[in-house]
């Protein structure tokens, strides 16, 4: 697993990973990445101890090497799996997580039909 220790999350999601492959029987690689000069060596790291599949948690420094982490992913052939789509766009395996950009169609939905007068806005019930 890639991740960035002070991302927020992904020390949560690393202890909770653990015990799920623990339960299955498997064991995870850490590849605490802090800076994006760490990432080849993590990769480096990663396939000395023989790992077989590649897990991408989201953090400022995977979104921001984005494109050389697939690639690497894709040199080394460890099938990955990321939490955003943007990766496979960039050429990565699979996803699996929130669409990062429904929210915001569904604000303009809503918006749109504030402004017709379509919905109103009430204030919220103070429950006392």
């Amino acid at each position: 697993m890639l991740w960035h220790p002070q991302a927020l999350g992904n020390e949560e999601t690393w202890k909770e990973s653990q015990l799920g492959a623990k339960g299955l029987g498997l064991q995870l690689y850490s590849m605490e990445v802090n800076s994006a000069d760490k990432i080849e060596s993590a990769f480096k790291g990663a396939i000395k101890s023989r790992s077989a599949a590649l897990s991408v948690r989201q953090s400022s420094i995977a979104s921001s090497n984005r494109k050389q982490i697939v690639d690497l992913a894709a040199k080394h052939r460890l099938p990955a799996i990321y939490d955003r789509e943007d990766y496979v766009a960039s050429g990565g395996l699979m996803s699996y997580g929130p669409d990062q950009v429904e929210p915001y169609r569904r604000a303009a939905v809503i918006l749109d039909k504030i402004l017709k007068g379509t919905i109103t806005l009430r204030p919220p019930r103070l429950l006392v």
